[in-house]
């Protein structure tokens, strides 16, 4: 089924650019049913060519991470390397064996521009490549990002004490960077504080934040790769460590939504509002717990505390952003 683009009209960070709809259409193809195993380096370049996303020679990037690289569950991000020598960048590695690598490359590339185009709060993609070398004849896929900053807000929130104007400042910047993902129907899908990066003002004015790893980003209703075909054990598993996942997502056949969002922003704004951290969160006593600290206005207190309610009770984004709006 095709898919209708909604730029973002009423922002100065839309971008009308009709590269949208090509991204959009190479979505399209992917998520119409292709399956892993088709999904090879041939389908990766051909998906970048038609969406004028450029290929980079590794030659041309210099490792500067000086040990400044950490292993996730798709691959291994390496920071502080230099592009054309002088641009600071992130390059991500996918190192899954067989064809799995190309997928999770081609579907995170597409969200990735999807995300540029439709929301300013995200990190520029410049451009992907291969590197050959090592066990797998087809080599290793890389994505290559702009870098601004290495604070998360989780960082930031640990080394700075902000005031309460500041609290609201970053929180709506959060609200609206995702507000401008859900009107385009993009579900980001790993919204928590390691995924939010805060950067200082290019004009030297409040710190602006930025949304980071759309590894998980998909439209609505779709599946992201990682939930798919997964056993309610593992599920469990990663209900139990990632206490910002929705507790829907337990029951077979779950799909992102922007519901399944909201419950994680929920936890967001939390940790915006308290600049307590909810990873040290023990069980569903500390979270219930967690939930009702620190938040002194009550109204936004009250909106807040709706995103961990039931799935068709959760507040959309906008609602959030117009309470946040009116408290300022």
């Amino acid at each position: 089924m095709e898919v209708v683009w909604n730029r973002v009209e009423d922002r100065d960070t839309a971008k009308n650019t009709p590269r949208a709809n090509l991204v959009l259409q190479a979505f399209n193809r992917v998520a119409s049913g292709v399956d892993g195993s088709d999904v090879d380096h041939k389908s990766l370049i051909e998906g970048a060519e038609k969406c004028m996303i450029p290929r980079l020679d590794m030659k041309d990037i210099i490792d500067g991470s000086q040990g400044q690289s950490s292993k996730g569950g798709y691959g291994t991000v390496f920071l502080n390397c230099v592009w054309r020598g002088t641009e600071s960048v992130v390059v991500k590695f996918f190192r899954q064996v067989g064809n799995k690598r190309f997928e999770l490359c081609l579907h995170e590339m597409l969200m990735q521009a999807l995300a540029n185009e439709c929301c300013g709060a995200t990190l520029s993609l410049l451009g992907f490549g291969i590197k050959h070398g090592g066990s797998q004849t087809q080599g290793y896929p890389f994505l290559v990002i702009a870098q601004r900053g290495t604070t998360t807000l989780w960082n930031h929130l640990k080394e700075v004490t902000p005031c309460e104007e500041e609290k609201l400042h970053l929180a709506i910047q959060i609200l609206k960077a995702v507000s401008d993902l859900h009107v385009n129907d993009i579900v980001h899908s790993d919204l928590e504080g390691n995924n939010i990066i805060v950067v200082p003002s290019l004009t030297g004015g409040k710190v602006v934040v930025k949304l980071i790893n759309f590894g998980l980003t998909c439209r609505v209703e779709c599946t992201p790769v990682k939930y798919a075909n997964r056993s309610v054990k593992d599920k469990e598993r990663s209900l139990r460590k990632c206490i910002w996942l929705a507790p829907e997502f337990i029951n077979p056949g779950t799909r992102c939504s922007k519901s399944t969002d909201v419950y994680a922003l929920g936890f967001v704004l939390v940790e915006v509002l308290t600049a307590h951290l909810p990873g040290k969160a023990k069980g569903w006593d500390s979270v219930k717990c967690f939930r009702a600290e620190g938040l002194h206005n009550q109204g936004v207190g009250i909106e807040v505390n709706k995103c961990f309610g039931d799935f068709y009770e959760r507040p959309t984004v906008n609602s959030l952003l117009k309470t946040f709006l009116d408290n300022v």
